[in-house]
């Protein structure tokens, strides 16, 4: 197996199989472990997946609420919750720091 081999499957990954960047990182991040395993185990000589790179991925621009939806988001979880208070703290930390909930919690 040679560094070639190893190109020549991401191309069919990508012309055959119709594997997006996402999916391709994953199989390079995968083979290159592989790789490390078996050169550490001293099944092979040299590591031929470093030279490998992961495909550039699309950042995502992030999701979130204008001001004017936080403000009537607010005013319904005020109305009609009865631990408005509580729940307003948690919903309010949510929009001003953009944590997750494991986090929060």
């Amino acid at each position: 197996m040679t560094y070639r081999h190893l190109r020549l499957f991401l191309q069919f990954l990508v012309t055959e199989r119709k594997n997006g960047p996402a999916a391709r990182a994953i199989k390079v991040s995968c083979m290159k472990g592989f790789f490390t395993f078996l050169y550490l185990e001293e099944k092979i000589n040299h590591q031929i997946a470093d030279r490998l790179f992961k495909p550039n991925m699309e950042q995502k621009l992030p999701v979130y609420l204008s001001q004017e939806e936080c403000a009537r988001f607010l005013d319904v979880i005020r109305d009609e919750s009865r631990h408005s208070i509580r729940v307003s703290t948690i919903i309010l930390v949510f929009l001003y720091t953009g944590i997750r909930l494991t986090e929060l919690i």
